[in-house]
């Protein structure tokens, strides 16, 4: 994914054009490698918390584990980056993030994974079915091992 502002970004009351721009490239990075926590950052963790109307859960760490530690979690934080339920706040459920002070790096962030979202839920949709097989077959041997 390229990143190509075209003077896309303004400042704003505690954020300016290039913090924008440093979130923005943190989110295409985080999302380009699959939601791993050490493309995680604490500027990206801040911004979603701050200006996405995401609650905090306690703190960095809490958030990541919140959302991405399994398939279903991650493709429920990507709806409210996807046009296609409206990008309406998985917390919060309003508008108000996308339409905020900050919506234009709020909607650049919808923008810029718009074009790989589908291909991305139907890999979340194959872990899946290894995560809940991987649930039963260490349920199955908790069981047998009793």
């Amino acid at each position: 994914m390229t990143l190509n502002l075209d003077n896309e970004l303004h400042n704003s009351e505690f954020m300016n054009k290039k913090g924008k721009s440093l979130v923005l490239k943190d989110w295409i990075n985080f999302f380009s490698n699959g939601f791993k926590f050490k493309h995680f950052t604490n500027r990206l963790y801040k911004h979603l918390v701050q200006h996405c109307s995401f609650i905090a859960h306690y703190d960095r760490d809490g958030f990541f584990f919140h959302y991405f530690a399994d398939p279903l979690d991650i493709k429920r934080f990507l709806k409210q980056f996807d046009e296609k339920y409206d990008c309406c706040s998985t917390e919060i459920h309003n508008y108000g993030w996308i339409e905020n002070e900050y919506s234009d790096i709020n909607n650049l962030m919808v923008k810029k994974i718009k074009p790989y979202l589908r291909k991305f839920y139907l890999k979340l949709e194959n872990e899946y079915g290894l995560f809940i097989e991987n649930k039963i077959n260490s349920l199955h041997n908790s069981i047998n091992n009793f």
